[in-house]
């Protein structure tokens, strides 16, 4: 009896250690599906991630073109938006906003507009730091056009000129020609060679405040063009997802990634069935040694986080894969723009359930959304 004793003792603290072994070894992931991109960029001291995921998709989309690899540069664009921005606030003698931030579609917009250049064209580091820093610009460029809309006052026709004088100071400027490969262009032109049509990409949201299947203004308080998304169904939102990844279109994902009801550590990010809402980050790591336990997220649940400012147009990625952990869960694998470091080298993991209740737009190529949904949508 002693002997048997001492053999079920001797079970039950191997299965202890087994058991403490596969919950305190954390999140272990197995990519299933990973689509071809460039390497990661640091957006750095700007709110310019809108620009920075939509360049990174269209590089990739370049590579599945066969286009070959390309560094874009995102600054052209950023450019161009703030000469927008200062043309809208002055229309509108100052009583709107002057954001630092923006949606995706816009570099897909602006692309259409006035073209595209390399990165080595047009670095926009002209402010003699060797990161991105748009503190001081922005300070310089609000002052501007809010001081030429003070009431009372009657601007004269010189503002643009000012505006650009101060882009030219801090970014550079305009790369009207340029030489990339020994070859002449212009934005216009490079943007041509490159062989991809903006009108082939669309922006995709999903609320109940909006009709099914029509396309209305995003609203987000990034929306600074009041562009439109395509109202879908909550369940389309996975499905084009993982419709657009397995055919080889990436996807710009736009989210808020500091939701009051969602946790993240070191690239994961997880919705847990626990409210965490008050726990400190010292607090929250520790979960991470175990697979979570997720929240089952309905319209609803979305809704209300919208509804209440839980979940706004935080942050914008670069969505080109599919994982799941050691329990078979599902995961998507996303590009930021912060860097290459990190636990994930610049990448995150993002559960589904993260992606049920913080997807805030999703913007892709046409072709990687599902027929059926297109149909409804009525594109062709």
């Amino acid at each position: 009896m002693k002997k048997l004793f001492t053999y079920f003792l001797f079970l039950l603290m191997a299965f202890s250690f087994t058991l403490k072994a596969q919950t305190d070894e954390g999140y272990k992931f197995t990519i299933t599906k990973q689509l071809p991109a460039t390497s990661v960029k640091n957006q750095a001291g700007t709110e310019t991630c809108y620009t920075f995921s939509a360049i990174s998709m269209i590089e990739s989309e370049l590579l599945r073109t066969g286009k070959g690899e390309y560094d874009l540069s995102e600054m052209f664009m950023v450019r161009n938006f703030y000469i927008e921005k200062a043309e809208r606030y002055m229309r509108f003698h100052g009583l709107v906003a002057f954001p630092t931030g923006g949606e995706a579609n816009n570099t897909f917009d602006y692309f259409a507009k006035v073209g595209l250049v390399p990165e080595e064209a047009y670095p926009g580091l002209n402010y003699g730091s060797p990161m991105h820093n748009h503190g001081e610009l922005h300070t310089v460029l609000e002052g501007f056009v809010q001081s030429i809309t003070e009431k009372g006052k009657k601007s004269s026709t010189m503002w643009k000129k000012g505006i650009e004088a101060l882009l030219n100071t801090w970014l550079g400027d305009y790369p009207v020609n340029f030489t990339y490969k020994g070859k002449s262009y212009t934005p216009q032109s490079f943007a041509k060679e490159l062989e991809l049509n903006p009108d082939d990409y669309i922006l995709v949201t999903s609320f109940t405040h909006k009709p099914l299947y029509q396309k209305s203004i995003l609203d987000m308080p990034d929306n600074w063009d009041m562009s439109s998304a395509y109202n879908v169904a909550f369940d389309d939102l996975e499905r084009i997802i993982d419709y657009s990844i397995e055919n080889g279109y990436t996807l710009v994902w736009s989210s808020d990634l500091g939701g009051g009801q969602a946790i993240s550590s070191e690239g994961i990010y997880v919705v847990p069935q626990q409210d965490c809402s008050r726990m400190k980050r010292e607090e929250i790591a520790p979960l991470f040694k175990n697979i979570i336990p997720e929240k089952t997220i309905t319209p609803e649940i979305r809704q209300k986080a919208y509804d209440s400012f839980q979940t706004t147009d935080d942050h914008a990625m670069h969505l080109l894969g599919i994982a799941k952990d050691q329990n078979g869960n599902k995961f998507y694998y996303v590009k930021n723009s912060w860097g290459a470091g990190g636990k994930y080298n610049g990448y995150l993991y993002v559960s589904v359930p993260f992606i049920r209740l913080s997807t805030t737009s999703l913007l892709l190529n046409k072709h990687g959304v599902p027929k059926d949904i297109l149909q409804k949508l009525g594109i062709e």
